[in-house]
C-alpha cells in the first residue's frame, strides 16, 4: 500500500477525532460538535451509564444515530453498536443508557430548532 502524504486540498477538511474538544452538556452528558448550521447538526455524543434524557426528544427534521459504542435505550429497544436509527421528521423519543453510550448523530434542523441544539444542556 503506497502512503499519500498529506497536501491541502481546496473544499476538504481533515480532523483527527481526538483533536476535537469535548463540549460538556450535563455532567453526564458530552459532545463533540462536526457540524451545526441552521439546517444540519452533525456530532459525537457520549453518555455516561445511567444517563437518560430529562424529557422527550422531538425531532422537528430527520434524525439518524449510528451506535460506535455502548447500549443506545429509548421506549421502543435496546440498541447496540453498528446499529443505525433513524427517526422520521415528527417522530420522538426518549432516550438512555443503563451502561454507557457513544454515537453519532446527525440531525437536519427545522427553523428554530438550531438555538435549541446549540444551547442543548
Amino acid at each position: 500500500m503506497t502512503t499519500v502524504q498529506p497536501q491541502p486540498t481546496p473544499g476538504m477538511s481533515y480532523l483527527a477525532e481526538g483533536d476535537i474538544a469535548w463540549e460538556t452538556q450535563t455532567p453526564a452528558s458530552r459532545r463533540k460538535i462536526l457540524r451545526l448550521d441552521n439546517d444540519l447538526y452533525v456530532a459525537i455524543v457520549h453518555w455516561d451509564p445511567g444517563f437518560e434524557l430529562p424529557g422527550l426528544d422531538e425531532h422537528g427534521g430527520e434524525e439518524i444515530v449510528y451506535v460506535l459504542e455502548g447500549t443506545f435505550v429509548d421506549q421502543n429497544r435496546s440498541s447496540s453498536p453498528g446499529t443505525i436509527i433513524r427517526g422520521e421528521p415528527g417522530s420522538s423519543h426518549r432516550p438512555g443508557t443503563p451502561g454507557g453510550v457513544t454515537f453519532l448523530v446527525v440531525r437536519s434542523l427545522v427553523p428554530g430548532e438550531r438555538d435549541r441544539i446549540a444551547g442543548q444542556a
